[in-house]
């Protein structure tokens, strides 16, 4: 690699990584992503497929949308099948038109590394990287490992880990294993997606959220660079956490509402119940329709 320095370096060209790339590029800041594995793993490995309404709708304004558009489908609802009938619950009409897209995620990696790629972005495949040095300084840097297996490094004024819940991002800030990592931040390394938080697979909301924390991050790196002040990176956690609390929440109720535990009749009938109040109250399909399509957050607008 022949520069030096860059001023967002990127582990990790999942969702995070590549919607977080494409977000510094819009604002004009130099951004170097680094992926441990090659472009074909990546673009093979089979993840979850809802994107929120928000989600979708910056996958169109980063200009990497319409393949979704032509090939995923839109989803006005869902079904609920209980008592012997089906339930619909219908999101349009308790959200102010917002649904959700079912497309592959790793059909969205495929999107944004073309478009990444075609724009002249930084990307290097099969380039783990080892260590992240100095993160509590103005001057980080991280080490990886070249094509010949050399150890190198690239000095940084910040660090973006989007590498997953075992890369070497989360591992840095030496917390115990956890589903929610707080802080988000440590230094100038910063925590986003998998390597931040796991929710459960009910909710849909991995993606998700690893897009909104790369939004949060974006537009605090977007400040910092025009006016010189971390002000905004250092309420990153704080900012973030608020929908991945959230989402936690919702993917816990969604696990207890439709997964059956052992033979608890007791528990089985609750559910019965709970699902019977869900589809008989307005207010109730509200909530689920609402955090489903993508709960917005009010200070954030998204």
């Amino acid at each position: 690699m022949a520069r030096q320095h860059v001023q967002v370096a990127i582990i990790g060209a999942g969702p995070a990584g590549l919607f977080l790339a494409h977000l510094l590029k819009r604002k004009g800041i130099s951004c170097v992503v680094f992926e441990a594995r090659s472009r074909k793993y990546i673009e093979g490995r089979v993840r979850a497929g809802v994107l929120e309404h928000g989600t979708a709708e910056l996958l169109r304004e980063l200009g990497a949308g319409a393949r979704m558009d032509r090939e995923g489908i839109e989803h006005d609802g869902v079904k609920f099948r209980f008592g012997g009938r089906d339930h619909h619950l219908d999101f349009p009409s308790h959200t102010n038109g917002r649904r959700i897209m079912v497309y592959g995620q790793q059909e969205v990696v495929t999107d944004l590394l073309d478009a990444w790629l075609d724009g002249g972005g930084d990307l290097h495949f099969s380039t783990p990287v080892t260590a992240i040095e100095d993160a509590d300084t103005d001057t980080p840097a991280i080490v990886y490992e070249d094509a010949d297996g050399t150890e190198q490094r690239l000095h940084c004024d910040f660090v973006a880990a989007c590498d997953g819940f075992h890369g070497v991002g989360r591992r840095s800030v030496a917390q115990m294993r956890s589903f929610v990592v707080e802080p988000l931040q440590y230094g100038r390394l910063f925590l986003a997606g998998d390597a931040a938080h796991i929710v459960p697979a009910t909710g849909a909301k991995g993606l998700n959220l690893a897009v909104s924390d790369v939004r949060v991050l974006a537009a605090g790196l977007a400040d910092y660079y025009r006016t010189g002040s971390e002000a905004e990176l250092l309420t990153y956690s704080e900012r973030c956490l608020r929908k991945v609390w959230r989402a936690q929440h919702f993917s816990w109720w969604m696990t207890s509402l439709l997964h059956r535990f052992d033979d608890d009749v007791y528990g089985a009938r609750l559910q019965v119940a709970e699902l019977g109040y869900l589809l008989g109250s307005a207010a109730a399909r509200t909530v689920l329709a609402e955090n489903y399509t993508g709960w917005i957050d009010p200070d954030l607008g998204f």
